[in-house]
């Protein structure tokens, strides 16, 4: 086995598959009963990959293994490449679900950062505080949110630009830029 003390605290999964996520809670068990680095795991995942049982396999497996170490970041914006999540498969309330599994859950706007970060701390806290569930945040986003014509739009989960689209998405990015840090500030 590596010797784990050299990682960094936070170690983000991005997980489009859910192969990755038996070593991951291997990992999360390990680094609990022998304490060889810290144990804050940050799990990335979207409301369109949620209709997969292996992710909800995992959530049981935190719960029963009390990994409090571990942080979902749940994305929930609707969208997936096959079209609405909802006309796939529904699977909202999420945040219903994942407190059935034995969740600590938090809901957010995904797109406030003091809400978010608020959150980000309240699980970590709960992890070093002994707390014995791991944490779901529930963040409510929009896919291709900043970009006005991408904007809570399926089609863009693959789309691509021409020119005259990036220029576009360009001057929808500045000036949703300024609109955001206008909104921070007001936020913080």
């Amino acid at each position: 086995m590596e010797n784990r003390t050299e990682l960094q605290p936070y170690s983000v999964l991005m997980s489009v598959y859910s192969g990755e996520k038996p070593e991951f809670f291997a990992q999360s068990l390990e680094s609990l009963y022998t304490q060889t680095y810290p144990a804050d795991e940050i799990v990335v995942v979207c409301d369109g990959e949620l209709n997969e049982g292996s992710n909800w396999e995992a959530a049981m497996s935190a719960a029963q293994f009390k990994l409090s170490n571990v942080v979902v970041l749940a994305d929930v914006n609707k969208c997936m490449i096959d079209g609405r999540v909802d006309d796939e498969m529904k699977v909202e309330p999420v945040d219903k679900k994942v407190e059935a599994f034995g969740f600590n859950v938090i809901r957010v706007d995904g797109h406030n950062f003091k809400e978010l970060n608020d959150a980000i701390e309240s699980a970590i806290k709960n992890h070093q505080n002994g707390g014995d569930k791991p944490t779901a945040i529930v963040m409510d986003t929009f896919k291709g949110e900043g970009v006005d014509f991408m904007k809570d739009n399926y089609l863009w989960h693959y789309g691509s630009l021409d020119e005259e689209k990036t220029k576009q998405a360009y001057a929808s990015l500045d000036a949703y830029y300024k609109e955001r840090c206008e909104r921070a500030e007001k936020e913080a």
